[in-house]
């Protein structure tokens, strides 16, 4: 493990854990923990523990430890029999968990806040990680954010969701677990039988900042600037619905039919090639444009910018950080009726059923042929992006929720604790008040 100066003398430390350094939920984990840091006690310090080779640097107020031996997971190695892949990973995983244990010996934090966990072994490394909580005077608080509440396949092709009984004991290891969204929440009470504090996903104003120079994506990408734009953006899994946006394209005239985008990298189980023959098939070439591949951080605000409104057409999800990247860039949303998305549709966007091409097909005609509509829905996302989805109040609750010691006033959120029945304190959070925060609106434009 390579050596990290340790945090100030007399200084308690939040050790906030995210394996993997590249990718949505990283940028997520860079943005709470600069929120945590300005909502924290001035005694507190934020630290980031994630894999080598991050992918930004640390935010202001925030230590980064890039000791993991975690894997790029949008590069797979060529050649090579994804089974054997997949072993070599499960063991470099096991490591990874120690290092984390290490970490967490070494740093001694006054709470610990986990991300995503989607192994099976993160169950049996989670209570062990409990047990040396529990052991600290004072005991430590630990918790897990859960962008999904269900575990999406990623290996298996025609396969939605994995199984989820080992999701239910994983459940049980934190005192305070956070989920997106009171549709979220209900969703994982009923899978787990214990509560969680519902908070709104955070917008992506980190994000905006992080854009490079203009890459020219008209010259590029062949768009001509007249035209509508919509755009399907991020990892093209099997759930995230393509083969349902192209028949929805199918099913539109040529001249109602807009641009469509999709950009990002293809997962194991992703069908590009299938996709790309449909395209050819039903004549779409001329309305499509493909950019398959992992995204660099400095271009990604550029291709929402590009974008007039942005389309997720899923079949199933829970949260979408790039739901939240439309509406911090001010674009109209059109999602399907999955998860936590109908929550984010608030006079910005249209609504519609999941695996409806139909339906889909109306909208997108709907979006394409109102340039006015667009701009005021526009409005709007943007308005909710710095009140409702502000990461202030949602650091606030967070550590209201798992560790109010660490505030600099008591909490002004409330906060019920209960009991479930495997011992461990549940809390169920208030909502977070809406407040903008002084973000400049117009800098994301």
């Amino acid at each position: 493990m390579k050596k990290s100066l340790p945090p100030e003398a007399g200084r308690r430390t939040v050790l906030l854990v995210e394996f993997f350094s590249r990718g949505g939920v990283m940028h997520y984990s860079l943005q709470l923990a600069r929120a945590l840091a300005g909502e924290a006690a001035p005694d507190v310090s934020i630290t980031l523990l994630t894999a080598r080779h991050a992918e930004a640097a640390a935010p202001v107020g925030v230590r980064l430890l890039p000791w993991l031996a975690t894997w790029n997971p949008h590069r797979a190695p060529r050649y090579l029999p994804r089974r054997l892949v997949r072993a070599a990973r499960g063991l470099r995983y096991v490591w990874v968990w120690m290092q984390v244990l290490a970490a967490v010996r070494r740093e001694q934090p006054a709470f610990i806040l986990m991300t995503d966990l989607e192994h099976r072994c993160d169950g049996w490394f989670a209570r062990k990680l409990r047990r040396w909580c529990r052991r600290q005077q004072p005991p430590v608080p630990l918790a897990d954010i859960w962008h999904n509440v269900e575990a999406f396949e990623r290996h298996q092709k025609g396969k939605l969701q994995r199984q989820l009984h080992w999701r239910i004991r994983l459940a049980q290891v934190f005192d305070t677990v956070f989920v997106h969204g009171t549709t979220l929440q209900a969703q994982f009470t009923e899978l787990t039988g214990r509560g969680a504090c519902a908070i709104p996903h955070g917008n992506l104003a980190w994000m905006a900042e992080q854009a490079g120079p203009d890459p020219g994506l008209n010259q590029r990408l062949r768009l001509a600037p007249q035209q509508p734009l919509a755009l399907l953006f991020g990892s093209l899994s099997a759930y995230k619905g393509v083969e349902v946006l192209l028949a929805a394209m199918a099913a539109l005239t040529a001249a109602s039919r807009p641009l469509l985008l999709i950009a990002g990298m293809p997962t194991a189980v992703s069908q590009l090639q299938r996709w790309h023959d449909y395209v050819r098939q039903q004549g779409l070439e001329p309305w499509v444009r493909w950019d398959t591949r992992y995204i660099p951080l400095p271009e990604v605000a550029w291709y929402f910018r590009r974008a007039d409104w942005v389309v997720l057409p899923y079949r199933a999800i829970a949260q979408s950080g790039v739901a939240h990247a439309a509406l911090t860039f001010g674009r109209p949303l059109l999602v399907t009726a999955v998860g936590g998305l109908p929550e984010l549709i608030d006079g910005n966007g249209i609504l519609v059923p999941a695996n409806d091409p139909a339906a889909l097909a109306q909208a997108m005609e709907r979006m394409a042929a109102a340039p006015q509509l667009r701009e005021q829905w526009g409005r709007r996302s943007l308005e909710l992006a710095y009140s409702r989805h502000a990461w202030g109040p949602i650091a606030h609750t967070v550590l209201a929720a798992a560790a109010p010691q660490l505030l600099p006033h008591p909490p002004t959120i409330p906060v019920e604790t209960r009991n479930d029945p495997a011992g461990a304190a549940v809390h169920s959070c208030a909502s977070t008040p809406e407040r903008v925060r002084g973000d400049a609106h117009g800098l994301y434009l």
